[in-house]
């Protein structure tokens, strides 16, 4: 893709998601009540009234990353904070786990690595390694085309495996990179998971990163990426290299690792990817039986309607758990719902 088709696909993919309906498709609108019940759960600050602009901004980030690592004319929108001739001296010269998240534009990261000659083994959920592994290989490459010593490993997340194939990778020199905030990685496996203070509630996690940080004594860098105006990316490496504290557990160290994310969406929640997506409910609390005739203040209430394969559901998001509604419920939940909407314009003074 040239910078002139990027561009105007740019501009389309905004305005599109700016005007769209997000109650009128079945799939668009189970991930924006999802994504509220999210916003609602561990963010609680957020208002019902700000969601729909929020959820915007996340499908055009969304849309806008799987752009960006198509288009190689990409330099003079990208500002890196970190990136010096030290950082990249150790990254060559020594291997370390690489987190970050899926925020911005998250899908750069291995183009950037690929350019500076970076060797690196990328972790990634069973589905993704699937449908995308080869797309991920051939970015890759065509970035690195000057560094012909540099790899990109694929290694399956799902596997149980993926602990021993991260060492050898970094016994390789490697790099390994994770996406510290994916929901999936060594299926079934409950002594691969661990609850965290996220935000305001508790979520459950991997923490497979954590338990090979601490037996590996790796360094671990810490970046993110953010798109501050929608043709502005800007990607923000930690001063210095870190470890787990002394004494720290997998537990505290993935909570630790967390935290970087938690903090950027105190101020900025479209940044991130991971609203859409329904995380893990804990706690043994039940849900509160949903009545058969719903009042107008239902979303107050945190109740977000959506529709599966002609089924009618509400998600809480004072628990995140999901549950089957009659007919009557599911309209009066419609209707609060798009009450609540703003269908104006994104702060265009932010995206410019």
């Amino acid at each position: 893709m040239d910078k002139i088709t990027y561009n105007n696909e740019l501009n389309n993919s905004v305005q599109r998601w700016r005007e769209r309906d997000l109650l009128a498709d079945e799939a668009v609108h189970r991930s924006f009540s999802v994504c509220c019940a999210n916003l609602m759960h561990f963010r609680r600050g957020t208002q019902v009234a700000d969601m729909a602009n929020i959820f915007r901004g996340i499908a055009t980030r969304q849309r806008l990353a799987a752009m960006d690592v198509q288009c190689p004319e990409l330099a003079d929108a990208v500002k890196i904070t970190g990136w010096e001739d030290s950082r990249l001296n150790r990254l060559r010269q020594r291997p370390g786990i690489i987190c970050t998240y899926h925020t911005g534009a998250y899908r750069l990261l291995c183009r950037l690595l690929a350019e500076a000659g970076i060797s690196a083994a990328l972790l990634l959920s069973s589905d993704v390694l699937e449908t995308q592994g080869a797309a991920f290989q051939a970015i890759y490459q065509r970035a690195a085309l000057w560094h012909p010593q540099a790899e990109l490993l694929l290694l399956n997340a799902g596997k149980p495996t993926s602990l021993l194939a991260m060492a050898r990778a970094a016994g390789r020199g490697m790099q390994v990179l994770v996406y510290i905030d994916g929901n999936t990685g060594a299926e079934g496996r409950m002594d691969n998971r661990t609850t965290i203070r996220f935000m305001d509630a508790a979520m459950q996690v991997r923490r497979g990163v954590a338990l090979f940080a601490l037996r590996s004594g790796l360094p671990v860098y810490t970046v993110y990426s953010t798109r501050p105006g929608w043709r502005h990316i800007h990607w923000e490496w930690t001063e210095e290299a870190t470890g787990p504290e002394a004494g720290m557990d997998s537990h505290g160290y993935t909570e630790h690792l967390f935290a970087p994310l938690g903090r950027l969406l105190e101020g900025r929640p479209d940044e991130w990817e991971g609203w859409l997506y329904a995380h893990t409910p804990v706690g043994n609390g039940r849900e509160p039986a949903v009545p058969h005739e719903c009042t107008a203040d239902g979303l107050s209430e945190g109740l977000f309607p959506f529709v599966v394969d002609s089924r009618m559901y509400a998600v809480s998001g004072h628990t995140l758990r999901v549950t089957e509604v009659g007919p009557g419920v599911y309209e009066a939940l419609l209707r609060r719902q798009r009450q609540t909407l703003e269908f104006g314009e994104l702060d265009e003074k932010a995206y410019i």
